[in-house]
């Protein structure tokens, strides 16, 4: 059987180069996620029924976080009757 042996030369750098590309993305995809909260809770807070108190109004936030494979974006807010006022 024939064998054949070679060296790869930069390799070090090219892993490198893609470890660092994996955090400028991760970067990026979290500045977006942000913008998105963003308007997504802007929107929420300008549809949202104000009432007397506007606690509801005021409770509603977002929350970006970073994920192995992504990004979540999430809104919502701690009052017990603010999944009601979607339906």
């Amino acid at each position: 059987m024939a064998e054949a042996t070679f060296e790869v030369e930069g390799l070090d750098e090219l892993l490198a180069a893609v470890d660092e590309f994996d955090d400028i993305l991760m970067s990026h995809l979290m500045d977006a996620g942000g913008e998105i909260a963003d308007a997504l809770e802007r929107t929420a807070k300008q549809e949202a029924p104000v009432g007397v108190s506007g606690e509801l109004q005021d409770s509603i936030r977002t929350e970006v976080e970073s994920r192995e494979a992504g990004v979540d974006v999430r809104l919502g807010s701690p009052q017990e009757y603010a999944p009601a006022q979607e339906f």
